[in-house]
């Protein structure tokens, strides 16, 4: 698999779909090989999707204890929720750091 996309969705039963971070990369468990990176331009509303780790240059972040998940590469940029009512309002993006917008508040735990 060179590229998947990365939708936020509600719990199911049965299922776990554990994210983790590793020297500054997001990976999931199921594709360890993979990590969160940013693709397009590096404005509000770009996707991020879960690619190789060959790519160059390779997506950071830092993990907030307020929930942000900060872009080391966009100064200023966060992960958040597309929204809205489109297709793809359940996209994950990169967006402008906001307070007010508590899509980009995420829930994290340390282990």
């Amino acid at each position: 698999m060179k590229a998947a996309r990365v939708l936020v969705s509600e719990p199911q039963d049965g299922s776990c779909n554990l994210w983790y971070y590793e020297e500054g990369r997001i990976k999931n468990q199921l594709v360890p090989t993979m990590s969160l990176q940013v693709i397009g331009q590096s404005g509000p509303g770009t996707k991020v999707v879960l690619w190789s780790e060959a790519r160059k240059p390779s997506q950071t972040w830092s993990l907030e204890d307020s929930g942000y998940i900060l872009s080391h590469m966009f100064p200023g940029m966060c992960l958040d929720v597309k929204g809205g009512q489109s297709y793809d309002s359940d996209h994950v993006v990169m967006w402008e750091e906001m307070e007010d917008r508590l899509t980009q508040n995420w829930d994290l735990e340390v282990f």
